[in-house]
């Protein structure tokens, strides 16, 4: 820097700093609301799976015992109405059905490859419900992720009525007639 003041290519210098640093932190806000975005879509399906094990494990309590049958893809079960109630795996997402219509449905990036397992009181991880083999009661349904990740988990609770008695080799519940 001169007595005269600044020289045009100081001028330009000190320009080309601001510039840098601008641009610096443009990109660093850019960054930040990339990250911003993928988080909240990233919490938006974590609501959505736990509105769906919501859903799902109300309408699952709403089933019969005895009455669950399911693939790796869909299980279904009587649930008090003429049509049985359902949960299946389609190419849109998760979609809960009770007494044959539309109940609701869920859209989730982490459903490519997901399946339904069969948590049984004697063995866990069924891909089919009823299994082969020796007869057991279901415990719980779990929609897992193509690594195994469980994504949800809706326990199938079993209430017995007062009159219930309990059938030890058929495990089930039988009225009692008297």
């Amino acid at each position: 820097m001169s007595e005269d003041g600044y020289t045009l290519a100081e001028m330009l210098g000190a320009l080309l700093m601001i510039g840098l640093a601008l641009t610096g932190l443009a990109q660093g806000l850019r960054v930040i609301g990339v990250l911003q975005t993928s988080t909240a879509a990233s919490m938006a399906e974590e609501r959505g799976l736990r509105t769906a094990e919501t859903r799902l494990t109300a309408l699952v309590t709403e089933g019969r015992p005895g009455s669950f049958k399911g693939s790796s893809s869909a299980v279904s079960f009587d649930c008090g109405g003429a049509d049985r109630c359902a949960a299946l795996i389609t190419s849109a997402g998760l979609e809960l059905r009770e007494g044959g219509r539309r109940q609701s449905a869920f859209s989730f990036s982490v459903l490519d490859g997901a399946r339904l397992v069969y948590d049984g009181a004697a063995s866990s991880g069924l891909s089919a419900w009823p299994p082969e083999g020796p007869r057991q009661s279901l415990r719980a349904i779990r929609l897992v992720a193509k690594d195994d990740t469980p994504l949800l988990v809706a326990p199938v609770w079993r209430e017995q009525s007062g009159a219930c008695a309990f059938d030890p080799i058929a495990q089930e519940c039988r009225e009692d007639a008297a």
